[in-house]
């Protein structure tokens, strides 16, 4: 059966169950430290314990050092891949959030934030901690300092680890860091998600963040009177710790990225002609375009490597409601 997806405003159970399966796979061991995974020490520990969520860190901070060998984008970003990969990452993060809670996919779906209905509030209403999700998800840190109130606090969720110098990871020990609205000062709104939704086309040559289509129009390099847009913009918005490519340490990442994703469906059920682009199978790794193309496999250190392909039909897994 899928499950259904819902907007974590409207829905009690879906919110609690998300940030408990959240606590829970933050604690949970998953049997390796940092230094059996070749992780590097840091100033504040020189080797952590990895919980099953920081799996999910590590994967997507790993899948950003996979650039292609043209340097225009790597296994999760900045190319036509964007958003399957993000939807597989999402479905397995979803699994793991049903074990740990015991309960089915008719019982459970990743909420997600519509936050374009936020930001189409006036901008003293989006300022610091004035938006309603804010209430079970926590404030932010102020100055760059640590959470300290809701469910992901330093007690219930310790960051073990985080993005250092030259952009690669290292262990550390310290508290989950937000700041919102302090390097840009709105969210993206309503009308510019429809922009996107207008364009007709999902990606096209050079097939980066300089390329006309859908995908960028939503991944948010191209912009709609928005620098950056959209999903780009929302990482800005939160700042703090998803700024870097470890930004899956702050569970907003997924209210983001699942709305991304219900964003994306709502462009496929519009477009049921638009093909995925680029098309075809890439011959080796060398080509410029690996992991892009709808036959290539997407990189994943959790499961083996589905094809793009593999993403395109939402039915089989979920519905939005």
């Amino acid at each position: 059966m899928a499950a259904t997806r819902r907007n974590i405003l409207n829905n009690t159970q879906d919110r609690d169950r998300f940030i408990d399966a959240c606590i829970a796979l933050k604690m949970e061991p998953s049997g390796f430290t940092t230094a059996d995974l070749g992780i590097p020490s840091g100033p504040r520990a020189s080797v952590s314990n990895v919980s099953t969520w920081d799996l999910f860190v590590i994967w997507h901070q790993w899948a950003m050092e996979q650039s292609s060998s043209d340097g225009r984008r790597n296994a999760a970003h900045t190319g036509p891949v964007f958003l399957p990969w993000h939807r597989w990452y999402l479905l397995l993060l979803e699994f793991q959030m049903r074990r740990i809670l015991g309960v089915g996919p008719d019982d459970f779906g990743i909420p997600y934030w519509d936050w374009a209905h936020d930001g189409t509030n006036n901008t003293a209403a989006q300022q610091r901690n004035a938006l309603a999700l804010w209430g079970f998800m926590g404030s932010d840190s102020q100055s760059f300092g640590e959470v300290t109130d809701g469910p992901f606090t330093y007690s219930n969720f310790p960051l073990n680890i985080e993005q250092g110098p030259g952009q690669t990871i290292r262990a550390t020990d310290r508290g989950l860091r937000r700041s919102y609205g302090t390097q840009v000062s709105t969210l993206p709104t309503v009308d510019h998600v429809n922009t996107a939704l207008a364009v007709d086309f999902y990606d096209q040559q050079q097939f980066d963040r300089n390329a006309e289509g859908f995908r960028n129009s939503l991944e948010g390099w191209i912009p709609n009177d928005l620098t950056p847009a959209l999903h780009n913009r929302v990482h800005v918005w939160i700042g703090g710790d998803m700024l870097p490519g470890t930004s899956p340490n702050d569970p907003l990442f997924f209210l983001n990225h699942c709305n991304v994703d219900r964003i994306w469906a709502q462009w496929q059920q519009n477009n049921p002609a638009a093909l995925y682009q680029p098309q075809g199978q890439s011959a080796n790794t060398t080509d410029p375009l690996y992991r892009q193309r709808v036959g290539d496999p997407m990189y994943s250190i959790l499961s083996s490597d589905p094809p793009v392909s593999a993403m395109l039909d939402v039915s089989q897994y979920y519905n939005y409601g």
